[in-house]
């Protein structure tokens, strides 16, 4: 059997990376294509340990020293590459991705899979900025102009929102109400980010070719947050709502940076989260890329978040 081609995987204990990576491990034709190279910060914790046992090549992998990560990306074939939210960093998230980028250009890395989001400055035409989609959408631009071939991931809301910043609350009444910086009836994409993400990059990983410099769009589902309380009513039995909060007493427990970040991002909603075509790009997902999708029914019915 020829050699196995190394899939480098940045933040591989992270959501999306680890999806990759447990994707690639667990998918009888791609783990005999690629071995991974699994780049974490701190090789020495748990989950990169973990990731050891299973018999993937865990190394150190740190966006604040290029040069050490440029030599770790030496062999490395193709690149999933994920850049966190920087909001109030000392750093762009744009200056992140292009910086790594570029190191893996010059390590010889010849595929990139970047994980990016809309255009939000521009889709809106300059009346809401979003840093982590612009910086995203930015990094996205940048990669495309280097002699390397890449595609990029696009994904919707995430489901494991309802778990934590979206998670229904208890009311007086004894009903439920998901509260939200957002109008109930405008409608998003919505994916399953820990078991999708591999599901995705993997349909790349096996027929990269077909992928070059394309934009995967990825979700299951296309609901408004009004329907999300229904579906989550139908499935408990419990009464659940969905609450519009004003801006202003949103999230207010978080850093100033990171909450006006996530506040512009609902405010964007309103343009559609992929842009004015938003309805028409889901419906044109490939709702099996290598298996069948998780949809938020199933999700709920799996661990209902009440």
């Amino acid at each position: 059997m020829s050699e196995k081609k190394i899939l480098g995987v940045l933040g591989a204990t992270g959501q999306q990376g680890g999806s990759v990576v447990d994707f690639v491990l667990n998918d009888s034709e791609l783990s005999k294509q690629y071995a991974i190279r699994a780049f974490t910060r701190d090789p020495s914790k748990p989950a990169a340990e973990s990731l050891a046992k299973r018999g993937v090549e865990v190394v150190g992998g740190d966006s604040g020293d290029l040069d050490t990560l440029k030599k770790r990306l030496v062999g490395v074939d193709t690149l999933f590459l994920m850049t966190p939210m920087a909001a109030g960093g000392p750093i762009t998230e744009y200056e992140t991705g292009k910086g790594i980028a570029n190191a893996a250009v010059e390590a010889g890395v010849q595929y990139i899979i970047y994980s990016t989001l809309p255009y939000a400055n521009k889709i809106s035409e300059g009346k809401v900025s979003v840093p982590h989609f612009d910086d995203k959408a930015k990094t996205e631009e940048y990669i495309r102009t280097l002699p390397v071939k890449s595609s990029f991931y696009c994904p919707g809301f995430f489901m494991q929102n309802f778990d934590s910043m979206m998670a229904p609350q208890a009311q007086e009444d004894g009903s439920f109400a998901i509260q939200v910086a957002l109008a109930g009836d405008i409608k998003v994409p919505i994916i399953d980010v820990d078991k999708d993400t591999g599901n995705f990059v993997g349909a790349v990983l096996a027929d990269p070719e077909k992928y070059n410099h394309k934009t995967v769009h990825a979700a299951s589902d296309f609901l408004s947050m009004n329907e999300v309380a229904k579906l989550l009513s139908d499935i408990t039995g419990k009464n659940v709502k969905f609450q519009q909060v004003e801006a202003k007493d949103y999230l207010t427990f978080l850093p100033e940076a990171l909450r006006d970040d996530i506040l512009s991002m609902f405010l964007f909603y309103k343009w559609g989260f992929f842009g004015p075509d938003t309805e028409s790009i889901v419906k044109q997902i490939d709702k099996s890329p290598r298996v069948p999708l998780n949809t938020l029914d199933k999700y709920f019915r799996q661990k209902p978040p009440l």
